[in-house]
């Protein structure tokens, strides 16, 4: 008869249980550590690594470098005349005035400053990493430089700021104001800017790949040299913006407002789904037949498109032939009488 092999156990399950020792039978040293092993792995935690979800909301994680109550505890402090402390790293700013004050390359990672009133204040190189700016103050503030990666600016007021080179990667800018905000240079990879206001600033080099402008308002907008790839236009009044040069390889721009839009030599321009008319562009939406492996949200002129300008030349080439027919039917017609007169 074939012997069964012994069915090792399934993963998860307890080990084995040691041998009990038999009395009169003195286990041999290899026994005896061997049952050591067992009972140190039965009763040793587990020391797997965190799922994703737990390691985000450990301390350090996504949702910030900061313990609550670890920084300085400056709420609703003002400090245009008083003096801030040193180390500003994770302080509690909320509320806080600060107008006019020089921050230039301190280290606020992760402060809160929620409805702090930052008008004209100099941030110049300054480190805002996962900060919380959330309605803070930040009119015509100098933001050159500024390092604000995962920041959460979501209904700040940054109209007339000087945000040159700024940084602002996967910041969350939904429902900020940036009217005439001076952004050029500045990078916005795989920012929320939905529902922002941009109107009439400067964004020129911008780097704003993955960027979603939904329902985001960009009248007047310099986004010249632009790098928009991947990025998001759905619902974005983009009335009078300029996106010469532009990369728009990926971009969406269903349901966008593009009258008067200028697209002159950009790169991958798809603006189907778009409403309006551009400035400068004989075929804007880049049109192509539709197959089974294209995609589904381009479709025919027909169907997602503006009705198409009538051409000129046809045109006049039909009023000048009925113009022609007249002339001969009035001349046919004045001959006739002419004759009848005569005779």
């Amino acid at each position: 008869m074939r012997r069964r092999r012994p069915v090792p156990p399934a993963p998860g399950l307890r080990a084995p249980a040691p041998p009990m020792p038999v009395p009169g039978v003195c286990p041999s040293p290899a026994t005896a550590v061997a049952a050591l092993a067992l009972v140190a792995a039965a009763v040793t935690p587990s020391c797997a690594p965190l799922p994703p979800a737990a390691a985000a909301a450990a301390p350090g994680g996504r949702d910030g470098p900061c313990r609550p109550g670890e920084g300085h505890d400056l709420r609703d402090g003002d400090f245009t005349r008083a003096p801030l402390p040193a180390g500003l790293r994770c302080a509690d700013l909320s509320r806080a005035v600060l107008s006019g004050v020089t921050l230039a390359h301190e280290d606020l990672t992760g402060a809160i400053l929620r409805g702090a009133d930052l008008r004209g204040t100099d941030l110049t190189g300054a480190s805002l990493r996962y900060a919380d700016l959330r309605a803070a103050d930040l009119t015509e503030a100098q933001l050159g430089e500024v390092r604000a990666d995962h920041a959460d600016l979501r209904g700040a007021y940054l109209a007339d700021a000087e945000a040159v080179q700024a940084r602002f990667p996967h910041a969350d800018l939904t429902g900020a104001k940036l009217v005439r905000a001076n952004l050029g240079q500045a990078d916005l990879t795989g920012a929320k800017l939905v529902g922002a206001n941009l109107e009439e600033s400067n964004a020129e080099q911008v780097a704003a790949v993955g960027a979603d402008f939904t329902r985001g308002r960009l009248g007047g907008t310099d986004l010249n040299q632009a790098g928009l790839g991947d990025a998001t236009f759905t619902g974005t009044d983009l009335t009078g913006a300029d996106l010469g040069q532009a990369d728009l390889r990926g971009a969406d721009f269903t349901g966008a407002v593009i009258e008067g839009t200028t697209f002159d030599q950009a790169r991958g321009v798809d603006l189907a789904g778009a409403r309006g008319f551009p400035a400068g562009l004989r075929d804007p939406w880049n049109r192509r037949p539709r197959s089974a492996t294209s995609n589904p949200r381009v479709g025919p002129p027909e169907t997602n498109l503006l009705p198409e300008r009538p051409a000129v030349g046809p045109v006049m080439v039909a009023f000048s032939a009925a113009g022609m027919i007249l002339l001969l039917a009035g001349w046919a017609v004045r001959t006739r009488w002419r004759r009848r007169r005569r005779d």
